[in-house]
């Protein structure tokens, strides 16, 4: 389940630091459990950094505090410990144009989250001391190859809200230079993020999704489409 939220162009991101304790020693107890076990799966290639997570958002202004990496591990192992941990992530997700054309991602198999599915490229996690339109750059950078100086503008337009995941998503439309063909020379296609790409022309994106089913896409993007009116009529959440 998703809720949409339409972002004004000066809109603030205000951090909290400090990570916020826990509301008892019952919850403390268990999500040490999950980091434990997390621990002796996965060993040292687990590090427990900070992560964001959204508080609130009103008259423009996105609230956001500081969690930590275990207890945003926790909370998707133990879905009841939403109720006492309330982490709420925040990511970005972007919406990269050249020539009319749209680039959309399918996420590799091995992935946790929506493994083979299609969404909108670049996305991911946004780190503690990045604005949504530098965590955008870094991914764009990081997921395809492209630098920032081929983008030509930049905006924030949307927010979408994962009911179920708990994710909120800046939505960040970007223009990039240069030709399809120029610009895909840059993507790296060994980061093992995606496994295939593919460019889609604005007036195509209807029967892209509808051929593949929109069951084949992450939510997010399907929002980010429909609420920039690539998707209409007869479009629905699957």
């Amino acid at each position: 389940m998703l809720e949409v939220y339409r972002v004004p162009a000066n809109f603030v991101l205000r951090v909290h630091q400090g990570i916020r304790p826990y509301q008892s020693e019952s919850v403390a107890k268990k999500v040490e459990a999950i980091w434990k076990a997390e621990r002796e799966k996965k060993g040292d290639k687990l590090f427990n950094g900070e992560v964001l997570t959204f508080l609130s958002f009103v008259d423009g202004v996105v609230e956001a505090g500081i969690t930590d990496y275990k207890t945003f591990l926790a909370q998707p192992r133990d879905p009841s410990l939403y109720e006492d941990l309330g982490v709420r992530t925040l990511a970005v997700s972007g919406l990269v144009t050249v020539d009319d054309e749209i680039i959309f991602g399918k996420r590799a198999e091995h992935l946790t989250q929506h493994p083979g599915l299609w969404e909108l490229v670049p996305s991911g996690g946004m780190d503690v001391s990045n604005s949504p339109i530098d965590q955008f750059f870094l991914e764009l950078e990081e997921e395809l190859g492209i630098p920032k100086s081929r983008v030509l503008s930049t905006s924030v337009f949307l927010v979408v809200e994962d009911l179920i995941a708990h994710t909120m998503d800046f939505c960040v439309m970007a223009e990039l230079s240069g030709s399809r063909q120029e610009l895909e020379s840059f993507i790296n296609r060994h980061t093992g993020e995606y496994s295939e790409f593919k460019w889609v022309n604005s007036q195509e994106i209807q029967g892209f999704c509808e051929n593949l089913g929109f069951g084949r896409f992450v939510g997010v993007s399907l929002e980010i489409l429909n609420a920039k009116g690539f998707l209409k009529g007869t479009w629905n959440r699957e």
